[in-house]
């Protein structure tokens, strides 16, 4: 049931405020209370060699309480599998998240981050402005990022990492 707009913004039930620029695939699953600012792409298929785009028939997994920024793309997981955003993140503009992400609870991801394909983002993770997370990835619980980092190897938790590599 879609209600009506404010300022571009859609209410279309479950109390999901979705801008009306905003693409979103049949391939998504969206929970309660979530923002989607503008020019925000989710579900379009990701870009992996040799997989034909009839090879991605998985979901988008969206939770409850996120805030996703303008001009974030978030990618359509191949096969029959997800990619998921939990609950409670704050997703700023300018992020690109790969297929086959699993982002869980409490993350803050900044403007500008990339996040490639297969990354598991694990609770109450912090991720700074124009970080790049590399595919298969790993980051552990409590993390934080710095800004510019790009990390190259898994996080364990509970630590502060910087850099190129990240460290």
């Amino acid at each position: 049931m879609i209600y009506e707009n404010k300022n571009g913004y859609f209410n279309y039930g479950r109390n999901n405020l979705i801008h009306e620029t905003a693409i979103i695939y049949d391939c998504v699953e969206i929970g309660c209370n979530n923002i989607i600012e503008p020019y925000t792409v989710i579900g379009r298929n990701g870009y992996i060699r040799n997989i034909n785009h009839e090879d991605f028939k998985g979901k988008v997994k969206i939770g409850d309480n996120n805030i996703i920024g303008a001009y974030t793309s978030i990618g359509r997981p191949c096969h029959d599998k997800y990619t998921q955003i939990g609950n409670n993140n704050l997703i700023m503009c300018n992020v690109s998240i790969g297929h086959d992400v699993d982002i869980r609870d409490n993350v803050e991801i900044c403007c500008g981050v990339i996040i490639g394909g297969y990354a598991v983002i694990k609770d109450g993770v912090k991720i700074k402005i124009a970080s790049a997370i590399r595919n298969r990835i790993i980051i552990g619980t409590n993390v934080i990022i710095g800004m510019g980092a790009i990390v190259v190897n898994n996080v364990n938790d509970n630590l502060i990492v910087k850099g190129n590599p990240a460290k």
